[in-house]
């Protein structure tokens, strides 16, 4: 079957509203897709990273692939809220594309490493019934699944709670410290992947 290729086409003004995508045209009546968000702590990475995981995709055409970059979280401008807010409009692009070319994207596996593992299962549980493609499967490695665990903060690879709630700081566009940390829980919870798991998901 014929593979069509595009890569860095844009959903958005922005500069990082970007994607890459792989449609499968061989007239078939539905279509499935793997979305693929970048890790790199929600303020750095690149789309890039899925090409060597989506060649042995791409190959079978079996699914058709996407790689999706986001309006990144590093100087204060965007938050955890806009990256959500890409995904969609990412989302709905690439239906609207897809079906320019009579593919019929019905169901999305979404992916991702670390905090794009995070934004897989978020967006799959908390998000799917807006979704513009039904989500029937994530997978996710290394993601955060927990965002007021405290573990998350003290117990981590920088070894420092005060460095963690920068961090977090800046992906809400709020001010926590070790001292307020608690004070955020509810809202901590709300972006939290491992809250909105059932017996239903996916």
């Amino acid at each position: 079957p014929q593979l069509l290729i595009f890569e860095d086409l844009h959903y958005g003004t922005h500069s990082e509203q970007t994607f890459d995508l792989s449609l499968p045209v061989d007239g078939r009546a539905e279509t499935g897709i793997v979305v693929y968000f970048h890790g790199g702590g929600w303020r750095s990475g690149d789309k890039s990273e899925a090409k060597r995981s989506f060649q042995a995709i791409q190959s079978n055409s079996d699914y058709a692939t996407a790689s999706i970059n986001y309006r990144l979280v590093k100087n204060g401008t965007y938050n955890l809220y806009d990256i959500l807010e890409d995904i969609t409009l990412a989302l709905d692009c690439i239906k609207d594309l897809a079906a320019i070319y009579s593919v019929n994207l019905t169901r999305v596996i979404f992916s991702g490493h670390s905090a794009g593992g995070h934004l897989s299962l978020l967006y799959a549980y908390k998000y799917k019934d807006i979704s513009p493609i039904e989500p029937v499967g994530v997978f996710a490695a290394s993601p955060v699944p927990d965002l007021s665990l405290d573990a998350f903060y003290t117990d981590n690879a920088k070894g420092d709670e005060a460095y963690m709630c920068r961090y977090m700081s800046k992906l809400f566009g709020l001010t926590f410290t070790p001292a307020t940390r608690s004070d955020f829980k509810i809202l901590l919870d709300e972006y939290s992947p491992i809250n909105y798991v059932t017996h239903s998901t996916v």
